[in-house]
């Protein structure tokens, strides 16, 4: 009996052994772990942007930034998630997660307590440090190569999670972009009203010039400091840079008591509180802010009050630098300390003016900060 042959199958066409198409490569185990990364931190920062104020004190600080990184966190993820164009992905994560190494080093030389990458979650820096360079060890071991699937197949799948990428970067970003960037926290008004009714209160320093202080219900000692003159610095116990600065108010509070330097220093603990580095025989005057809200503002900013006005507001710590001064003068240690105190006393001579009626002279200046053409410097110093 003659049997009929066999139809004749192209080696395009033959299907692929089930090792072949079942196989998961290293590339594979590591961008659906940095995928999961990734989104948890986006999911964890965008609620705290939807829920918390920022600093806003820089490009980098601010809340679109912010938003701009949780955006692209959720997208990379989600692309990652789906394994398309894996050499131009690995390139970019392998970019991504160096720059995020790179930062989390950054805030751990700081002396940051928390690296912020995941959101309200406080995460020590050198953990994020740690996690972030072994994602990049880890990609740098798992380059991938190319598909082993036909190019039919590997169109048709390419499609289908494009679409799905768009449809849940959609789904999932808009909502996402609108809550962080419309959050409105609560105020103090200028009368010491909180006004909204977000849980978190932002306190704006630069506003409250010229004005009552308005925070004084809400301190401890808020009725000492409406009379007198006051240097008030709001601090965190757990700020590095306010750990810095502190010891130097004590030091200078101490060293000018009963002095002609003498101030009246109040150092104002803004919550939560560290009860255990509150010092118990200081030479300011401690209080705290009330805990029955909570209070954003970036710390430490230093105030000077006369009689409950706020009359000057510095987050470079100009009065501080200049009472140090002061005191190294009224001292005999440092003859250059009188620089800083020079321009405290007389900020009329920071002020540059042009005559447009004559040819400009060459400029005069003390300390090299500009001088007024109309003073010399022999008048300045006698």
């Amino acid at each position: 009996m003659n049997l009929p042959p066999e139809p004749q199958t192209s080696p395009a066409a033959a299907p692929l052994p089930t090792k072949a198409r079942m196989r998961v490569s290293r590339y594979d185990v590591v961008r659906v772990l940095l995928a999961v990364l990734l989104l948890t931190a986006a999911a964890l920062k965008g609620h705290q942007l939807a829920t918390e104020p920022v600093a806003n004190t820089s490009l980098l600080t601010s809340r679109w930034f912010l938003a701009t990184v949780v955006e692209f966190e959720l997208a990379l993820g989600l692309w990652l998630l789906a394994g398309l164009y894996p050499q131009c992905t690995w390139r970019i994560a392998l970019a991504c997660f160096s720059a995020f190494a790179s930062a989390a080093l950054y805030k751990a030389i700081s002396g940051e307590a928390s690296c912020g990458c995941f959101g309200k979650v406080p995460v020590n820096p050198w953990y994020t440090f740690v996690l972030d360079a072994v994602a990049v060890f880890a990609l740098l071991g798992s380059r991938p190569r190319g598909s082993i699937l036909p190019v039919r197949t590997r169109v048709s799948s390419l499609r289908v999670r494009l679409a799905g990428v768009a449809v849940l970067a959609l789904v999932l970003g808009v909502p996402l972009a609108v809550a962080m960037t419309d959050y409105r926290p609560a105020v103090v008004s200028d009368g010491g009203e909180i006004l909204g009714s977000g849980e978190f209160v932002v306190l704006l320093p630069e506003d409250w010039i010229d004005k009552r202080f308005p925070l004084s219900e809400y301190v401890s000692i808020g009725d000492e400091l409406m009379e007198g003159e006051w240097i008030v610095i709001l601090y965190h116990h757990d700020c590095p840079k306010c750990q810095e600065v502190i010891p130097r108010y004590e030091r200078c509070a101490r060293q000018a008591r009963g002095g002609l330097a003498a101030r009246q220093v109040s150092l104002i603990e803004v919550p939560p509180y560290d009860f255990s580095a509150t010092p118990s025989k200081s030479s300011c005057r401690c209080g705290r802010l009330s805990e029955a809200k909570e209070w954003f503002v970036a710390a430490p900013v230093e105030l000077v009050l006369r009689n409950g006005v706020v009359i000057k507001v510095s987050k470079d710590l100009r009065e501080l630098e200049a009472w140090e001064a002061e005191l190294a003068i009224a001292a005999g240690e440092s003859p250059l300390a009188f620089s800083a105190f020079f321009r405290r006393e007389t900020p009329w001579l920071l002020e540059w003016e042009t005559n447009e009626d004559r040819p400009r002279r060459p400029r005069v200046t003390l300390f090299q900060r500009p001088i007024r053409e109309s003073v010399h410097l022999t008048e300045v110093l006698s």
